[in-house]
């Protein structure tokens, strides 16, 4: 049996339409059948009844809209925020180093300035010059500075006197001198209120590096003179105090400029 409104088959004898839910009950097979003619003959009416228009447009869904991701936004903020703390602790840290490293550089150039002028040595790499004499009786020696590297105490054409806190050479100093009592074939005593006893002085001569015969004075195993010979009624005197003064201690650190 069809069913008068929308023409699906149903089983004979049912009361009601599968498809539509319409009463069948009552109908005949003639009644269904010329219904159903009319219903093909006549599609439009048939969608009617079934309360759908042809002609009406069927609504469609349009997506919606998606929602931006804020899960991303806020990774690439938190890396942007990463990047921008790791540069400004790089510029402080660049900063602090400069600022410390040319405060120290300033420092020690303004140390080995002040030594300079402390010391007064023309320094000239490991050595340096004094002139010591009068008139034409004059002498250069060439000064370590190993036995010089502190300080000048004197600085006159008579005499020249420089410490050092080398051990190997301490004290150093240069008199221009008309005559010395070391010069006499006397015995020769030392004694100083500050020694306990008196000393008697060793003298010998040593050979320096022109040539010149200097005579000796040695106190003790670390300290003497050195009589360097201008002429006949000079000379310069020349006092070293060495950790062990001896003859090579003395033409190491009384070198004469040739």
């Amino acid at each position: 049996m069809k069913c008068p409104r929308c023409g699906t088959d149903n089983r004979e004898g049912a009361s009601f339409c599968t498809a539509c839910g319409m009463p069948l009950s009552g109908f005949n097979q003639s009644t269904t059948t010329t219904q159903t003619t009319n219903m093909q003959n006549n599609p439009q009416q048939n969608e009617t009844n079934n309360g759908v228009n042809s002609n009406q447009p069927v609504p469609t869904m349009s997506p919606s809209p998606q929602q931006p991701s804020t899960n991303g936004n806020k990774n690439n903020k938190i890396i942007i925020g990463i990047i921008i703390g790791v540069l400004v602790l790089a510029i402080i840290g660049l900063a602090i180093y400069f600022l410390v490293f040319h405060q120290e550089e300033s420092t020690t150039k303004n140390n080995n300035n002040s030594s300079q002028q402390e010391t007064e040595q023309q320094a000239t790499g490991e050595s340096f010059e004094t002139t010591v004499g009068e008139g034409d009786d004059t002498v250069t020696f060439i000064v370590q500075n190993e036995c010089a590297d502190s300080s000048r105490s004197e600085d006159s054409d008579t005499l020249k006197m420089y410490f050092s806190t080398n051990l190997e050479c301490s004290t150093i100093s240069f008199m221009y001198s008309g005559y010395s009592s070391a010069q006499e074939d006397a015995d020769f005593y030392a004694s100083n209120p500050y020694w306990e006893g008196v000393y008697e002085v060793q003298r010998y001569n040593v050979t320096l590096n022109n040539g010149v015969e200097a005579l000796v004075v040695q106190l003790d195993e670390n300290m003497g003179a050195i009589y360097y010979p201008l002429t006949d009624t000079s000379n310069v005197e020349i006092d070293l105090t060495a950790n062990n003064f001896s003859a090579e201690t003395i033409q190491k650190y009384v070198v004469v400029k040739e």
